[in-house]
C-alpha cells in the first residue's frame, strides 16, 4: 500500500489522497460494521472479514474475489487476518462451531490471493479448552506468530497468553514468550527481520509488569527494559539501532491507583538503544502524556500522539527529542482505552515504507 488510500472499516469506503486537503471516494465495496480488515503490503489492495468469510478487493473497487465462503452460522469462519510480507499469500484465524457448543475445530490456515489454494497450518488439539489468535508473520514469511490461550475464557485471556512461532509449511509449535497481553502493537520485527521487540508481563494492566526484551524465535529472552518500568508500544528505527516505546516508571501511586487515567498519565515517549547500552527520554512536558511513536522512513522523525485533559493530538519531533511541534490539532476523543491500552492504529498510522527483510540463518 503506497500511502495514497485510507479506509473507514465502518462502510469500507476507499478514499484516495490527491492534495494535502482534497480526497475523494474511488471505490465502495460490501458495507460491512466494524469488519476488520488489512492493506496488501506490496499493492493497493485490500483483504476484510464479512459473515464469516474472506474477500479481497483492489483499492478502487475492481478484482474482488471471495478467499473463503461465509459461515452460516453466526460468530464462526474467519476470525483475524494478516497478510504475508510478499503479498501472495493472507493468513486466517478459522473458528468452526455449532450454535453454543464447544468449538468442532479452531486454527490457523493460509490461502493464496487468487484463492487457488488454501492449507491448513496448525490444528488446535482441543478446540474446547485451547484458543489460538494470529499475531502476524515474520518477515521472511516463514513462520506465523499467534497467541496460544489454554482457556477459553476472555477474562482469563485479558491477562496475558503466550506467543508462539509455527512453520506455515510442515511446521511444530515453538514457544517465544511465556506470557504476554494479546495486542498487536506490543510486537515489532527489527528492519532486517532477525529480532523481534515486544511487550513481555502478565495481567491486563498496562501500567505494571510490562517489560520491553527483544528476542529472535527462539525464545531467548534479552530484557531492555525492568521491573520499576512500564513500556508499551515498540518501534525499531529503520536502521536498527533504537526502539521507541511509549514508557513511565512504576511508582507507588501508579500500582494503587483505583484511576486508570492517573495511572498512564506518566508516559513518555522513550528510545532506547536495541543493544541495551543507552535510553533517553525524548518528551517530559508536565501534564501532558505521550503515546504510540512512530518513525519516519528515514529515520530522522518520530510521530506520536499527545493527550492533555482527554484531547489527543498528533505531534512530531525529531529522532532525538528536539523540535518538538503539533501537526495535527484534534485527533479525536480519548477515553483510558481497556485497562491503559489504547488502539492508537485505529486513529493514526505512518506509511514508511515496505521493509526489505533478510531471512535469518537460524
Amino acid at each position: 500500500m503506497d500511502g495514497r488510500f485510507a479506509v473507514n472499516s465502518k462502510v469500507l469506503s476507499l478514499l484516495e489522497h490527491l492534495t494535502g486537503s482534497e480526497a475523494h471516494a474511488v471505490g465502495l465495496v460490501d458495507p460491512v460494521m466494524g469488519s476488520p480488515l488489512a492493506w496488501s503490503p506490496t499493492r493497493d489492495r485490500l483483504t476484510y472479514i464479512s459473515d464469516g468469510g474472506l474477500t479481497v478487493v483492489n483499492a478502487d473497487g475492481t478484482g474482488k474475489r471471495q478467499l473463503v465462503p461465509p459461515s452460516v452460522v453466526q460468530a464462526n469462519g474467519v476470525q483475524a487476518i494478516a497478510w504475508s510480507p510478499d503479498g501472495k499469500w493472507v493468513a486466517y484465524e478459522d473458528l468452526d462451531r455449532q450454535s453454543s457448543r464447544p468449538p468442532r475445530e479452531q486454527g490457523l490456515w493460509r490461502v493464496t490471493v487468487d484463492a487457488r489454494v488454501r492449507e491448513q497450518v496448525y490444528l488446535n488439539p482441543d478446540p474446547g479448552e485451547i484458543n489460538s489468535h494470529l499475531a502476524g508473520w515474520s518477515p521472511d514469511g516463514r513462520y506465523l506468530l499467534y497467541w496460544q490461550s489454554k482457556q477459553m475464557s476472555s477474562s482469563l485471556e485479558a491477562d496475558g497468553d503466550p506467543l508462539a512461532a509455527i512453520r506455515v509449511v510442515a511446521g511444530h509449535p515453538s514457544r517465544i514468550v511465556p506470557l504476554m497481553l494479546t495486542y498487536r502493537d506490543f510486537l515489532d520485527w527489527s528492519p532486517n527481520g532477525s529480532q523481534l521487540a515486544l511487550i513481555a508481563g502478565s495481567g491486563r494492566e498496562t501500567w505494571v509488569r510490562k517489560r520491553l526484551v527483544v528476542t529472535s524465535l527462539n525464545g531467548v529472552l534479552h530484557p531492555l527494559s525492568d521491573a520499576r518500568e512500564a513500556v508499551t508500544d515498540p518501534a525499531w528505527s529503520p536502521d536498527g539501532r533504537w526502539i521507541a516505546v511509549a514508557g513511565e516508571p512504576v511508582t507507588p501511586a501508579a500500582r494503587a491507583s483505583a484511576s486508570i487515567p492517573r495511572a498512564i498519565a506518566g508516559r513518555r515517549i522513550w528510545r532506547i538503544a536495541a543493544d541495551g547500552s543507552s535510553r533517553q527520554v525524548l518528551t517530559s512536558p508536565p501534564g501532558f502524556q505521550d503515546e504510540h511513536p512512530l518513525w519516519s522512513a528515514d529515520g530522522r522523525s518520530i510521530l506520536f500522539a499527545r493527550i492533555h485533559d482527554g484531547q489527543a493530538q498528533l505531534w512530531l519531533m525529531r529522532a532525538d527529542g528536539s523540535g518538538q511541534h503539533r501537526v495535527v490539532d484534534v485527533l479525536s476523543p480519548i477515553s483510558s482505552g481497556y485497562y491503559g491500552h489504547l488502539p492508537w492504529e485505529l486513529a493514526y498510522d505512518w506509511w514508511s515504507g515496505a521493509r526489505q527483510a533478510r531471512v535469518p540463518s537460524s
